[in-house]
C-alpha cells in the first residue's frame, strides 16, 4: 500500500486547514458580526486563499454551520454534559456555572459568537443558535425540577422560569465581563450562582 501514508498525511492537513479555517471564522464572527465579515478578511486572517477556503466550505452559510457543529461539540461537552452526571441537583448548578466560567476563560468567542448571532436577529442562523440555549434551558429546568422533587428545592420553584432566568443571567454576564472594564466574570457567577440557589431554597416571603 504505497499510497497509504501520503494520502493520511494529505488527509490530516486538509483536516487541520479545515479546522484552522472554522477557528479564524469563530473568532472574527464573534467579534465583528457574522454578516460584517467577508470571506476575504477570513482569507488575510488565516494566510490562505480565497480558493482554499471555498475548497472546504460552498459558501459563508457553510462557514457558519462548521462554526456551529464546532460550538455544540463544546458547548454539549462543558456545558450540557456535566448536568446530567450523577450528582445532587444543588451540584449540578453549581457544576454549571464553574464550567460557564471555565469555557469563558478557555475560549470566550464561544458564547460570545452565539450572543453576537442573536443581536444580529439573522432568522436563518438566530434559530439555530436558540436551539442550542433552548437546550441548555431544558436540561437546567430537568435538574431543578428533578431538586424539587427530592425535597433540594422548594416545592413552588418553576424550574423552566429559573431556567430561562439562568440562561439569559449568563448571556448578560458574559457580555459584561467581556466588553466592560474592572468586572470579573469570577465575581458575577459567583453572585448569580448565590442567588439562584438562594432563591431555589428559601421559602418566598409571604408563605405559609
Amino acid at each position: 500500500m504505497p499510497n497509504a501514508k501520503p494520502s493520511s498525511a494529505k488527509s490530516h492537513q486538509a483536516t487541520q486547514t479545515r479546522d484552522a479555517i472554522v477557528g479564524v471564522c469563530l473568532r472574527l464572527f464573534a467579534e465583528r458580526g457574522f454578516s460584517s465579515t467577508s470571506v476575504d478578511e477570513i482569507a488575510r486572517t488565516a494566510g490562505i486563499t480565497k480558493g482554499a477556503i471555498y475548497w472546504h466550505f460552498a459558501n459563508k452559510d457553510a462557514l457558519f454551520t462548521g462554526i456551529l457543529t464546532l460550538i455544540r461539540d463544546v458547548w454539549t461537552h462543558t456545558i450540557l454534559r456535566p448536568m446530567a452526571e450523577d450528582a445532587s441537583p444543588r451540584r449540578r448548578l453549581e457544576t454549571l456555572f464553574e464550567n460557564y466560567e471555565r469555557l469563558f476563560v478557555e475560549d470566550p468567542h464561544v458564547c460570545l459568537f452565539l450572543h453576537r448571532v442573536l443581536l444580529e436577529a439573522d432568522e436563518r442562523f438566530a434559530s439555530q443558535v436558540d436551539a442550542v440555549f433552548e437546550q441548555s434551558a431544558s436540561m437546567i429546568a430537568r435538574v431543578i425540577d428533578e431538586g424539587v422533587r427530592t425535597g433540594d428545592f422548594r416545592q413552588d420553584v418553576d424550574g423552566p422560569a429559573l431556567a430561562r432566568l439562568i440562561v439569559s443571567s449568563l448571556t448578560g454576564a458574559h457580555i459584561q465581563a467581556k466588553y466592560s472594564k474592572g468586572v470579573r466574570m469570577h465575581l458575577l457567577l459567583g453572585e448569580l450562582r448565590e442567588a439562584v440557589l438562594l432563591h431555589a431554597t428559601l421559602r418566598r416571603v409571604g408563605a405559609a
